[in-house]
């Protein structure tokens, strides 16, 4: 708080006199200035104005006011005689006051140390609230902070709380004027400047009191360290509010990632056979795979031995082909057929209890790599056997799983160890929750099985729902493409008879086909006749296949350690087909990738 405005006003005060019954309680009071400038003293001083001290400084509505005073000094006899060397003589005092007990402001000037402890003791004993000092000279700058020098008493800034009201300092020229006006209005109402004017205007009896009035505006100025600390304490807040919204979702996004790699080592998510993220196997784990060498000739005593240099603990056990199974099956040996399978407890026989009731013929006839397309020679070839019971080269097998994708080339079943899971990060928990959303809203129940409410609604359905919307519409056929005949005569490529499975026809029950309708319910023939129209295949996205009759040409050597170009770009072409290798929240824009890492649960 501090002061912003002085304003000096003259007002005219009844002598309240004794008499009686009819005495008058309160003065009556005229502004004479508001009434008639001409004939008053007004003065406002709105700059260069120092606040010494704001104790107690009470305000109504802002402003403190009252009468306008010198403070009696003559208990202090050196002050007394020199403090009129600074002020007139007839400056007014306290005795020159109405007797009734208005609030004061005093007025002196700041010319010694002791006169001024002299005029702070006086006015303590005075009805003042508010003190105003000058320097007693012609200045008329700003008067020196509270902190300088020039307003010290020697007592170590103790005037300042030892008294009970504001201190406030104009320039020295200001205060001058102030006590000149103060000097000429301490008479009666004929002594007064303009008192004829006055007594002709408003009649005043020669006992009235015509005083100056004194009004301090205060405000409190906009202070910029409690609006700077507001602004702290705000963004301090809304700075804890974001870390600990930040802190909760990194807890539950940790608890989630715990989760997912806990389902993930039990084997209950597979995160590249659900598409979430490309995996590799480790490569020792993949040295552990067993190694065979191959043969085509069941009936053979003695089966080849594999090389000690292919790497590892080998088996000397042979894989046979699936030509003389299917010729030991149409002869009824039972006993040979008995000796080839696998026993139960290999994992051949376990992969069929994971896929129910299937033919594993298909799978277990490989005639040749699925990987480089080369067949293996028979008693020549090193192959290594996965898990799931398919075949292939070790180096082919060993690049695939190390480098592109840790699923079977030909099932798709997932290769890594038991226990194992990559780092999980939330890009994966977010991809598997949503992934498990969308398993949870798909309906997979036959609408015919379907009970309660659901099933009186079907009803109701084919109940009321006319028949020209549920029947069927006749279709007029139209006439065929010139390139559907020779987009129909495909031949399949060499990759579909490498799989060995696209020869064959498809088993389990056909769809029901669907009976022709009668001549009547047929439309009208047209005048033009038009051919049925054939469908259109749809375009497949083939895999690098080799040319015919080019197998000997791109058989590996004994010995081979790497495979060939063409293998790799089958290995590319085949984990493409699997989750995405690169993390995509690594492609996104960098303000988001920000958020993510600060809010995991919006990126």
């Amino acid at each position: 708080m501090s002061l912003t405005e002085i304003r000096n006003v003259v007002l005219l005060f009844s002598n309240p006199v004794w008499a009686g019954a009819s005495t008058v309680p309160t003065t009556i009071i005229r502004n004479i200035t508001a009434l008639s400038s001409q004939v008053a003293y007004e003065e406002r001083l709105g700059t260069n104005i120092t606040t010494l001290t704001t104790t107690n400084a009470e305000t109504l509505n802002g402003i403190i006011q009252g009468l306008l005073y010198v403070p009696d000094i003559r208990s202090y006899a050196a002050c007394d005689t020199l403090q009129y060397d600074f002020i007139p003589p007839n400056v007014t005092r306290r005795t020159d006051l109405p007797p009734t007990n208005y609030n004061l402001i005093a007025l002196a000037p700041w010319f010694s140390i002791d006169c001024t402890q002299a005029y702070l003791a006086s006015a303590r004993l005075d009805p003042i609230r508010a003190f105003i000092f000058y320097k007693p000279n012609n200045s008329t700058n700003k008067p020196q902070d509270v902190d300088s020098p020039v307003w010290s008493l020697d007592d170590d800034g103790a005037w300042r709380s030892a008294n009970r009201y504001p201190v406030f300092a104009v320039p020295g020229l200001d205060g001058q004027k102030m006590m000149e006006q103060l000097s000429l209005y301490s008479g009666n109402v004929s002594e007064i400047p303009h008192g004829n004017d006055i007594t002709e205007l408003y009649g005043p009896n020669p006992s009235d009191y015509v005083r100056i009035w004194t009004e301090l505006e205060m405000k409190n100025p906009p202070n910029m360290l409690a609006l700077w600390t507001f602004f702290l304490i705000a963004i301090g807040s809304l700075l804890v509010i974001v870390a600990l919204i930040s802190l909760t979702m990194h807890l539950v996004q940790r608890r989630r990632r715990k989760s997912l790699q806990r389902r993930v080592e039990s084997g209950e998510v597979d995160l590249e056979a659900s598409g979430i993220k490309r995996l590799t196997v480790p490569a020792s784990h993949v040295k552990g795979f067993p190694l065979y060498t191959y043969n085509a000739d069941p009936d053979a005593v003695n089966a080849p031995e594999t090389p000690s240099s292919v790497g590892g603990p080998v088996s000397t056990r042979s894989v046979t082909s699936g030509r003389s199974r299917r010729s030991r099956r149409r002869h009824h040996d039972t006993r040979s057929v008995v000796s080839d399978i696998r026993p139960p407890g290999s994992i051949r026989s376990k992969r069929s209890s994971l896929a129910g009731s299937v033919d594993t013929t298909a799978t277990n006839y490989q005639p040749n790599c699925h990987i480089c397309l080369v067949r293996f020679e028979h008693r020549l070839s090193i192959i290594r056997e996965l898990p799931c019971g398919h075949i292939f080269h070790p180096e082919c097998v060993g690049e695939f799983l190390t480098e592109n994708s840790s699923l079977c080339p030909m099932c798709k079943h997932c290769m890594l160890p038991r226990g194992y899971s990559p780092k999980i990060t939330n890009a994966m928990v977010r991809r598997e929750r949503a992934l498990r959303r969308l398993r949870g809203r798909v309906d997979l129940e036959d609408p015919e099985l379907e009970s309660g409410e659901a099933k009186l609604k079907l009803w109701g359905k084919r109940l009321f729902t006319p028949t020209s919307a549920s029947g069927d519409i006749p279709m007029t056929p139209l006439k065929p493409h010139k390139h559907t005949r020779e987009t129909s005569e495909q031949v399949p490529t060499a990759a579909e008879e490498s799989n060995g499975s696209a020869a064959d026809p498809p088993e389990g029950p056909q769809p029901p086909s669907i009976p022709e309708e009668p001549d009547q319910a047929q439309p009208a023939p047209s005048a033009r006749t038009a051919r049925p129209r054939k469908k259109r295949p749809r375009a497949l996205r083939l895999l690098p296949t080799q040319p015919e009759e080019s197998e000997l040409a791109a058989a590996p050597k004994a010995g081979r350690q790497s495979p060939s170009s063409f293998a790799r770009q089958r290995m590319r072409a085949l984990a493409a087909r699997n989750a995405p290798f690169d993390d995509p929240d690594n492609q996104r824009p960098k303000w988001r990738r920000v958020v993510g890492h600060v809010f995991p649960a919006f990126s």
